[in-house]
């Protein structure tokens, strides 16, 4: 009898819970709006947008969010003058001035949100020491420890990887934008998407439906493309149910 009102006690405490599918990805839509995304990979439920965080933290209200990456363990986001760390749950954990224009981001490999480059100005700052320096030509951050950050580099019309230190080391497919994903450089095609091992080998094309116009970091295992596609560790493209959609960028013609 004991074992029975133990279970039906329990029971109950699920009963009075509200049960919340898994965080699949947390990205920044095309109206600069944070939207978190529930589900799986192969079945994502429309966008939940962050309360409170719709268009960001209430410090920041007036401010426009330019760029975001978000992880497993917390994202970052670059607003008008400000940049910002977000736990896992988007609460803020600290705010600092920043130059004006956007930014590109580097995790560590704990997903703790470690370089951050200032595009108009070329300059890469190391988050936990505050040091900089100038990157001249980066378009994408990969994994990174405290000393030094993998670097995609565009000059002239090739893409090279590479690090602080040694800023072409192999010669990457493709062109702007682009992201680190799943140990290797994600850059873009007329067609698509263009995915090059790091360690070296074939690559890999992965058509898309519409031009690439922005890639971010969505989760650990997953990009958003043009803030409405995600692609997955398994490649597998899948449509966020519910996101606006950006206008392709206009062709300039002669």
């Amino acid at each position: 009898m004991r074992l029975v009102c133990v279970f039906c006690a329990f029971v109950s405490g699920l009963l009075g819970q509200t049960l919340v599918p898994p965080l699949a990805g947390t990205v920044l839509d095309a109206e600069g709006r944070i939207a978190l995304l529930h589900g799986v990979m192969g079945n994502v439920l429309p966008p939940q947008y962050a309360p409170g965080y719709a268009t960001g933290p209430p410090e920041l209200q007036g401010e426009t969010i330019l760029g975001a990456a978000f992880n497993a363990n917390g994202g970052v986001l670059k607003t008008d003058s400000h940049l910002v760390v977000l736990d896992n749950h988007m609460a803020l954990l600290s705010i600092q001035s920043a130059p004006q224009g956007k930014a590109l981001f580097g995790f560590s490999s704990d997903g703790t949100p470690s370089w951050v480059l200032y595009v108009a100005n070329a300059e890469l700052v190391n988050l936990s020491s505050g040091s900089s320096i100038t990157a001249n030509g980066v378009i994408a951050l990969g994994p990174s420890n405290n000393s030094s950050v993998q670097l995609l580099t565009s000059k002239g019309q090739q893409l090279w990887a590479g690090t602080v230190s040694a800023e072409a080391q192999a010669a990457i497919p493709g062109s702007a934008p682009a992201a680190f994903f799943q140990r290797g450089w994600l850059s873009t095609s007329p067609t698509g998407l263009i995915w090059s091992p790091a360690a070296g080998g074939a690559a890999r094309e992965i058509a898309l439906p519409e031009p690439a116009l922005e890639i971010q970091t969505a989760a650990g295992d997953a990009v958003a493309i043009n803030g409405r596609w995600l692609l997955n560790a398994r490649f597998q493209l899948l449509e966020i149910p519910g996101m606006r959609r950006k206008a392709p960028r206009q062709e300039a013609h002669p």
